[in-house]
């Protein structure tokens, strides 16, 4: 026992840091590629995005939607390799999750955080925001862009060369215009960030050509990604809060979640005015070194851009948990002298856990289910006929099931991927009837787009990538379809009803559908509402 203590007494080594880091990354990045996932919502979006790449439809030309197409241009490479199944989706996202932590690191290691840090902050951001991330989303892959421009931006700030300065700064104005893009409100943030860092440290130096020169590099890398779609109503289509879209710039709902809600951003803003007032005695010594000052305002910048993305993209509510790695690798770093202490085996496996601990909540969640199968008489549920923690409410299944009828389908485009048995057993009776069928013309409404390389139909051009009113799709086009149903070009309709969302799909195309289309059947919807439902239309 002695020797033990004494062995958490030693001082963790930069080796044995560099080994448990390695380790944490390629296990915490890769592990859902290998086991089975339940369907997860709006995935059907990254999928029919990527697949139409992959069949070489071009997008803005001949699918449109609301953005950039940055995001699904990678999936599409990945589905050439590994087959355009959603599991598929789920191997590029392990890809994403390495980048994510591989970028993340070596912003902290160029801003000279110790390395024991590093790694603990690395655990805040694989707990609290990667290891949700297991399903691509652009909210997500924006967040990526951005932390490899910060990395090219530090590196230009550290290259020794005036070649390497520059090609850093285009290297940063590269992927922030990919940033912008992939998302326009975490893009805009991105570019906004960069460019204040630029100004910031040109006028320090009070060399004032670097702004020029990467403003018009940021124009340069936009021309390709704008003008060969003006001709295809790009104007109409790239959402800036022109009409018919909606910026959600609204100043009463930046308010309402700021005081409202947002308190570990309040609580992160305090306590890093407070580590200023005790580290720093004015803003002179703050800005006399260039390290302090860019890793207070790249973490600023963070806070502001997740307060903001939280009312301009509220979907999914974890799309900005990225704000606690930066913020905690910030604090703890401006702790005097508890980095010396983290040296010590003892100080970091206890910080360790404390971390682990703070952000406990989704790590029992995905563990819970394999301390049932290892301990079934320790865990378990009250029975509903006492009053306990559990059982004081009525459960409201009507609302939301708890996965336990879903099961994995055979499916070619589902595998590994567990469903609702009702969608599996209605996905099944549509392949059973449509498979091979030749030159089939399907309007698939639905989040089932995967039916497209099951059934082996090509999705038809000329019609946005998804259907949300008025976020994808707008009234001109919803005339047009409802025109294409009257004159029966669809032989295949599927047209979903979510009775929680906000007329999700359009219920002017869906009474199009029953004036004109016979339904065929209708089956529950790949969602944890049992009363969304797939309606299956075919032709009189």
């Amino acid at each position: 026992m002695e020797a033990v203590l004494k062995y958490f007494d030693k001082k963790v080594s930069r080796r044995q840091i560099d080994v448990l880091t390695v380790a944490f990354i390629i296990v915490m990045s890769f592990f859902p590629s290998f086991i089975n996932i339940p369907y997860n919502i709006n995935i059907f979006l990254a999928w029919e995005g990527a697949y139409r790449i992959y069949l070489g439809q071009m997008p803005s030309i001949d699918f449109y939607l609301p953005m950039g197409f940055i995001f699904w241009l990678l999936p599409a490479f990945f589905f050439k390799i590994f087959g355009p199944g959603l599991h598929t989706l789920i191997i590029f996202q392990s890809f994403v999750n390495l980048i994510t932590y591989l970028a993340f690191r070596k912003i902290l290691v160029l801003l000279k955080v110790e390395r024991t840090v590093v790694f603990l902050s690395l655990l805040v951001l694989g707990i609290s925001y990667v290891l949700l991330n297991f399903w691509p989303w652009y909210n997500n892959f924006v967040f990526v862009l951005q932390l490899i421009s910060i990395v090219f931006f530090l590196k230009y700030r550290q290259a020794d060369t005036k070649a390497f300065r520059f090609l850093y700064l285009f290297l940063t104005a590269l992927f922030s215009v990919l940033a912008f893009f992939t998302k326009q409100d975490s893009g805009a943030f991105t570019i906004m960030l960069n460019v204040a860092l630029v100004v910031l440290t040109s006028l320090k130096s009070k060399s004032f050509q670097q702004i020029l020169i990467f403003i018009l590099a940021l124009i340069f890398f936009s021309l390709p990604l704008i003008v060969p779609f003006l001709s295809h109503d790009f104007q109409y289509w790239f959402n800036l809060g022109q009409k018919p879209h909606y910026s959600r710039l609204n100043l009463f709902d930046y308010l309402h979640v700021l005081l409202g809600s947002l308190d570990w951003v309040k609580l992160y803003a305090i306590a890093i005015f407070i580590s200023l007032i005790v580290k720093f005695q004015n803003f002179n010594q703050l800005f006399s070194n260039e390290r302090e000052y860019l890793f207070l305002f790249i973490v600023l910048g963070i806070l502001v851009q997740a307060s903001v993305i939280q009312v301009t993209s509220y979907i999914p509510h974890y799309n900005t948990y990225y704000l606690h790695a930066f913020s905690f690798a910030y604090i703890i770093s401006s702790i005097t002298g508890l980095q010396n202490k983290l040296a010590k085996a003892k100080v970091f496996l206890f910080m360790s856990a404390l971390v682990m601990f703070l952000w406990s909540a989704d790590l029992w969640k995905y563990s819970l289910k394999f301390a049932r199968k290892l301990m079934p008489t320790a865990f378990f549920e009250a029975p509903q006929n006492v009053v306990s923690v559990n059982t004081w409410l009525k459960s409201d299944e009507t609302q939301f099931d708890k996965k336990t009828n879903w099961r994995l389908s055979d499916l070619e485009g589902f595998r590994h991927i567990y469903l609702p048995e009702e969608t599996i057993a209605g996905m099944d009776k549509i392949v059973k009837e449509y498979e091979g069928v030749e030159n089939l013309k399907v309007l698939n409404m639905s989040e089932l787009t995967p039916l497209a390389a099951t059934i082996g139909y090509t999705p038809m051009v000329n019609q946005p990538l998804w259907y949300h009113k008025n976020v994808s799709i707008f009234e001109r086009e919803i005339e047009v379809l409802c025109n294409r149903i009257k004159d029966h070009e669809y032989d295949l309709v599927l047209f979903e009803k979510i009775p929680i969302l906000n007329n999700f799909y359009p219920q002017e195309i869906y009474d199009c559908l029953l004036e004109n289309y016979k339904m065929k059947d209708e089956f529950r919807a790949p969602r944890r509402e049992p009363d969304a439902t797939v309606c299956v239309f075919e032709k009189e």
